[in-house]
């Protein structure tokens, strides 16, 4: 009998990010899709779910804003290309 059957592939990436920088790889990944403006017309950053839910979500967006790269980079351990 077997128990373990072939999953499904979540992802084709694996990052090795520092210990402790999930936070940073975090905001990285906004403010690259924010720069994208994938996250600007998703219904979750613009609608309901996040300004009538959080508190502070203005200053958040803010924050992600004006984060510098290399900071990122540096507290993730994960470059984020040449393509800013």
């Amino acid at each position: 009998m077997r128990l373990l059957r072939a999953g499904t592939q979540l992802s084709d990436r694996l990052l090795q990010v520092r210990i402790n920088g999930d936070v940073a790889l975090l905001k990285g990944i906004i403010k690259r899709c924010s720069r994208l403006r994938i996250v600007r017309r998703a219904q979750c950053w613009t609608g309901i779910s996040f300004r009538d839910h959080t508190h502070g979500f203005e200053e958040f967006r803010e924050h992600v804003r004006t984060a510098d790269w290399r900071q990122i980079e540096e507290q993730s351990g994960i470059a984020s290309g040449a393509d800013r």
